[in-house]
């Protein structure tokens, strides 16, 4: 395959001004306003849908509506100061749960270009297991690496961050999912690849050190986790070629496809006002995670309008009321038109990313049964693995 990678542009990054309430004392006085007023604007949620013709969306129940309004306050927060979520290597209450992956040291390094950028080194990651520490058996068992959601700039692996759907994978993909502590962006020089980067140790560990066969692993991602997923595939396909084996499948939940979205894009989409991703969101996602001098639009940024042919099926879950409900569609088009084998699952009516957050935002049976085909797109993927590693 010929080198997937266009160099660096020289586009300059966006550079908007980050409002003053990322910056003390103003960060700290939102935030007290913010927890002041945080009964009040609760009670109003709770009160206001009621009547359905109030809801987002008339198709909705009282629950979905106030999940979202309630999930939309924790965002539009978090994106406004900027908020950094603490990342440490001790277990704290995942005990046994947690595990330590150290990064490849040995030669020849799977961390080729353009994952060597000069700047950005692999480095020791954590994770979780779910439901329980990873155990050898005398059976074949799945192992899902599952890599969680939030723009680049939020979120966690562990219980409390984003624990809900990878214990829905567990519980039908009958194996073990192994949610990585991948470096967020909103860490000073953790830009691309440093995720590509921790995803590929949480890889080796898996093949390497644990010993499981790539027959078995599943690779698995909601939002930025599915950008992510992606970034890998294309890796292993190009660049990345020999360095590991292909796995058996991949999961996308509300994949991020296009990071050249801007602002406005996303907050002039139809359902705009019925999802809780914002541009504001987007914006800082895009900002933080293009290294300097590169164009978002790079194949290893934004995979849509970069589809490629990917031995490594596909499974695409998307919600009809989401604003990325149409680059879901076109990337899935696109990438079959290349070759590669792709089913979607539209959950109708549904806002963004399900998968990680159904359970607030009222999918939780919708979420089960997607899990479900999931289980069985991967089993029929097991089936056909050693076709597909040597076409």
């Amino acid at each position: 395959m010929a080198s997937l990678t266009p160099p660096p542009s020289d586009a300059p990054k966006n550079t908007r001004k980050p409002s003053i309430l990322t910056r003390q004392p103003f960060k700290f006085l939102y935030t007290a306003f913010t927890l002041t007023n945080l009964p009040l604007r609760l009670s109003l949620i709770l009160l206001l849908y009621i009547s359905r013709s109030l809801r987002q969306h008339p198709q909705w129940t009282y629950c979905q509506s106030v999940g979202k309004a309630i999930f939309s306050l924790w965002w539009n927060y978090t994106t406004a100061i900027r908020y950094r979520t603490p990342k440490f290597l001790s277990p704290g209450r995942e005990k046994d749960h947690f595990v330590i992956m150290p990064f490849v040291s040995n030669s020849p390094s799977p961390y080729r270009a353009p994952l060597d950028l000069p700047t950005i080194h692999p480095t020791t990651i954590g994770g979780v297991w779910f439901p329980k520490s990873y155990v050898t058996t005398q059976e074949p068992t799945q192992v899902a690496i599952h890599f969680h959601g939030g723009a680049y700039v939020l979120g966690g692996c562990r219980q409390m961050e984003s624990g809900w759907g990878p214990e829905v994978l567990t519980r039908h993909i009958k194996g073990f999912v192994l949610q990585p502590q991948y470096r967020l962006a909103s860490e000073e020089g953790c830009c691309f690849p440093a995720a590509v980067q921790d995803g590929l140790t949480a890889y080796s560990y898996v093949l390497n050190v644990l010993g499981v066969s790539p027959k078995q692993v599943i690779l698995s991602g909601e939002s930025a986790g599915g950008n992510l997923v992606l970034a890998i595939l294309r890796y292993l396909h190009g660049e990345g070629n020999g360095v590991m084996p292909l796995p058996r499948a991949a999961l996308l939940w509300s994949p991020w496809l296009d990071l050249t979205a801007k602002k406005e894009d996303i907050d002039g989409h139809g359902n705009a006002k019925i999802d809780y991703i914002t541009g504001d969101l987007v914006e800082w996602g895009i900002e933080r995670y293009t290294p300097p001098g590169w164009d978002s639009g790079n194949p290893y940024l934004s995979p849509l309008g970069n589809e490629f042919e990917s031995k490594v099926p596909i499974f695409l879950q998307t919600g009809t009321a989401e604003v990325l409900y149409d680059d879901h569609v076109k990337f899935a088009e696109g990438m079959r038109e290349k070759g590669t084998e792709v089913e979607l699952l539209e959950i109708e009516n549904a806002p963004h990313d399900t998968f990680g957050a159904g359970i607030i935002l009222g999918y939780s049976k919708e979420v089960e049964n997607a899990a479900e085909k999931a289980a069985v797109f991967a089993e029929k993927a097991g089936k056909n693995w050693r076709m597909n590693v040597n076409m």
